[in-house]
């Protein structure tokens, strides 16, 4: 059992967890939304995209999305990518 000085710490490595699989789902849907539109976006956007799809592919048939929600969480001992262009920046977790 952890000593109550270890508890705050899992609570917040819980919360930063959550964090990245909820960041890791907005860039899928993001990603997905961009690519039905039929509209010329910025090029910080357009990057940012093109990071995402690195990652994972344009959903055109239901498939099961773990992999892709894990590979777009990312592994946390990584450093993060970033893609900036002027007020746009986004933080890509490999």
């Amino acid at each position: 059992m952890p000593s109550n000085s270890q508890l705050p710490d899992i609570k917040d490595f819980q919360i930063l967890d959550n964090t990245y699989n909820v960041i890791g789902i907005e860039l899928m849907a993001e990603a997905q939304a961009i690519d039905f539109r039929d509209y010329k976006f910025g090029e910080g956007i357009t990057k940012a995209k093109e990071v995402i799809r690195k990652y994972v592919d344009f959903l055109d048939e239901d498939r099961p999305l773990y992999s892709d929600h894990t590979r777009m969480k990312g592994n946390k001992n990584e450093k993060p990518k970033t893609v900036t262009n002027g007020t746009f920046c986004c933080c890509i977790f490999k």
